[in-house]
């Protein structure tokens, strides 16, 4: 799958996401293409985002967000699903972890991981592609028939040099 990875702008522009960094690692050793966008140094206006969006054409866009880029966060989504009615959105991020019900109101946002993503993000986007289902994908949040359904939680990641790379080449 095609994955664009987005990290909305935040005051400290321009500091390398290694949240978003070892997620894109975990996508692409599973095969996925992944982009990175930092919005922050490419530019956060709506004309801005449609072109980066649109450019990358994706699959799936993956949104973080801390509680300060939230807002952001949901401008984003909304100019995804403006431009890729069917494309997935997901947020993952300290807020939307904290929040999810919240989050999962907002019609935007199709899933939320909670916690770690690097694990998850990977599993999530092999059910979409297997269309089994999601209700096996452990730290994932989602809305099914309107009702928004919490999965179990996915434990901690105990030996995080077992992660892949960070692919330096995306930022």
């Amino acid at each position: 799958m095609k994955v664009l990875l987005v990290q909305p702008a935040a005051t400290d522009r321009g500091f390398i996401h290694l949240g978003l960094g070892f997620i894109a690692a975990s996508l692409e050793a599973r095969g996925h293409d992944v982009g990175i966008v930092d919005l922050g140094i490419e530019g956060e206006s709506r004309k801005d985002i449609s072109r980066l969006v649109q450019k990358s054409a994706p699959d799936v866009v993956g949104i973080t967000a801390l509680t300060p880029t939230y807002p952001g966060s949901l401008f984003v989504a909304g100019i995804v699903k403006e431009l890729f009615p069917a494309c997935p959105v997901i947020l993952g991020g300290t807020h939307s972890s904290v929040l999810t019900d919240e989050v999962l109101k907002e019609p935007v946002i199709d899933f939320v991981i909670r916690g770690e993503g690097e694990i998850t993000m990977v599993d999530l986007l092999d059910a979409m592609e297997a269309g089994t289902g999601f209700d096996r994908v452990q730290g994932v949040s989602f809305r099914d028939r309107g009702e928004i359904r919490h999965n179990v939680p996915r434990d901690l990641i105990d030996d995080l040099d077992t992660l892949p790379s960070i692919p330096w080449h995306l930022f």
